[in-house]
C-alpha cells in the first residue's frame, strides 16, 4: 500500500505551554499553501521547508470543558472537536488507535466503559491506517502526543508516549521529536492561554521541568535504544517562528541545517572545488612564500608566482639543501644515517601533525637507519605544501 518504503510514524510531545500545538498549526498552514500554490512565497517556503508536502498531520480527537476547547480552538487543525457522545461512539466503535484523559500534568488510561465527565480533557489517536488510505504518497505521519510526569508504579498513570511507541514501533518506523521552551516562554504561554489559574500554573510548570531534566531524557533513550534504537531529535521554541518550522522539518526529515539552506548545493560545490585542487594549500603556499620574501610589491609578486605555479616552475620555500643541512646537524658523529625517532621528533618540531609524521615513516620499522636520500625525500614531502598538488 506504501510502496517500498513505509512512512514514518513521528510521535510529537513537549510540556504544557511548550507551544507545540503553535509549531504544528503554523507547520499545517505552510503545508496548505504548498498543496493549493495560493502563495506568491510557495517557492521560498517550499525550499526552507522541503518535504513538508509529503507530511500527514494526525489531528487529535478531544472532548474538553470549554475553557480548555476555547483555548484548543486558537489552533484549530491540531484538533478534531467531539461531544461526549460521539467521542464515545468512537471509542466504542473501534476508532482510535489510543485514547487517554488528562487533568493538569498527569494522564490516565480511557475505559470505553467509563462515563465522560467534565472533570477531565478526553484525547485520542484516531485509526492511523485508515488515514493513510487516504494519503498513500504520505512519507511522514505526524502525531501529537504526551508525556505523563506521574509514577507509574502505581498503575493508575498512563503514559500516551510510551503506549503511542509500543503500538507503532513494529509495524512503523517510528521517530520522536521533543519540543522544548525556555522555563520563561512556558510560563508566559501558559498565562496567555487564560484557563488556568496561578496554582494549575504552578503544577504544569513541575511538569516542564520534570519532562525537560535530564534524567527523564536519558530513561527515554534508555527505553528508545532497546525498542530498536528509536531515534530522538530536538527542537528548540524561539521567537522566530519561521526558524522553529525549518527546524522541525530538519529533524524529521534527518537533515542538517545547512543542508536546507538556501544554495546548499553551489556551497557544496564550490567546497568540492576546493578539496579537489587543494586551493586551501595554494593560499597557505604564496602566503608563506610572502612571510619569507617580504617583496615591496606583494600584488606582483603574487601575480609572478601564480604564473611559476601554472607554469609548474614554482619555488621551494625550503630546498634539498636546507634538508640535507638538518640532517648533517642531527648526525654529529658522521654515521652516514640517523634513526627513526629522529627523523619522527624532526617532522614534529617543524610543525608536521603527528599522525602525518608516523604516517611519512609507516614504511619504515623503527629500528631502521635512515639515509640522507630518504631523510630529505620524508622531509621534503611533508613541508613541500604544493606537494601532491595539481600545483606541483
Amino acid at each position: 500500500m506504501f510502496g517500498p518504503q513505509r512512512p514514518t510514524v513521528v510521535l510529537i510531545y513537549g510540556a504544557v505551554g511548550s507551544r507545540k500545538e503553535n509549531l504544528l498549526q503554523s507547520l499545517m498552514d505552510s503545508q496548505q499553501q504548498l498543496l493549493e500554490k495560493t502563495s506568491s512565497a510557495t517557492s521560498s517556503i517550499h525550499r526552507m521547508l522541503d518535504g513538508l508536502e509529503k507530511f500527514v498531520f494526525v489531528p487529535t480527537v478531544t472532548v474538553a470543558p470549554k475553557d480548555i476547547e476555547h483555548d484548543f480552538k486558537r489552533t484549530p487543525n491540531c484538533f478534531e472537536f467531539e461531544d461526549a457522545s460521539n467521542f464515545a461512539s468512537r471509542f466504542a466503535s473501534n476508532d482510535f488507535d489510543l485514547c487517554w484523559k488528562e487533568f493538569l500534568d498527569k494522564q490516565y488510561e480511557c475505559s470505553k466503559s467509563e462515563a465522560i465527565t467534565i472533570d477531565y480533557i478526553y484525547k485520542a489517536i484516531p485509526n492511523v491506517e485508515t488515514i493513510l488510505k487516504e494519503h498513500p504518497s504520505c512519507r511522514k505521519v505526524i502525531i501529537s502526543t504526551s508525556n505523563s510526569s506521574g509514577s507509574e508504579e502505581s498503575g493508575s498513570v498512563f503514559n500516551p508516549l510510551m503506549e503511542a511507541i509500543k503500538l507503532y514501533k513494529d509495524s512503523h518506523d517510528v521517530k520522536i521529536v521533543l519540543v522544548r521552551a525556555s522555563r520563561e516562554v512556558v510560563q508566559q504561554s501558559l498565562k496567555d492561554k487564560g484557563c488556568y489559574n496561578q496554582d494549575e500554573i504552578d503544577t504544569l510548570m513541575v511538569h516542564h521541568e520534570y519532562i525537560e531534566k535530564d534524567k527523564t531524557i536519558n530513561d527515554l533513550r534508555k527505553y528508545l535504544h532497546y525498542n530498536g534504537n528509536i531515534p530522538l531529535t530536538f527542537v528548540d521554541i524561539t521567537n522566530n517562528m519561521e526558524a522553529d518550522m525549518r527546524r522541525f522539518v530538519n529533524a524529521v526529515e534527518g537533515k542538517t541545517e545547512e543542508e536546507n539552506e538556501p544554495f546548499y548545493e553551489s556551497k557544496h560545490t564550490a567546497r568540492e572545488y576546493m578539496k579537489t585542487h587543494k586551493v586551501s594549500e595554494l593560499l597557505q603556499y604564496l602566503l608563506q612564500l610572502v612571510l619569507v620574501e617580504m617583496p615591496s610589491d606583494p600584488r606582483q609578486f603574487l601575480i609572478d608566482n601564480l604564473k611559476k605555479i601554472q607554469s609548474h616552475s614554482s619555488k621551494k620555500i625550503l630546498t634539498s639543501s636546507d634538508f640535507e643541512t638538518m640532517f648533517s646537524m642531527i648526525d654529529i658523529n658522521n654515521k652516514g644515517f640517523v634513526t627513526y625517532d629522529q627523523t619522527l621528533k624532526t617532522l614534529i618540531n617543524l610543525k608536521v601533525d603527528s599522525k602525518n609524521a608516523e604516517k611519512a615513516l609507516s614504511a619504515f620499522e623503527k629500528t631502521s637507519r635512515i639515509n640522507q636520500g630518504q631523510f630529505v625525500e620524508i622531509i621534503s614531502k611533508q613541508l613541500d605544501i604544493l606537494n601532491g598538488t595539481p600545483y606541483q
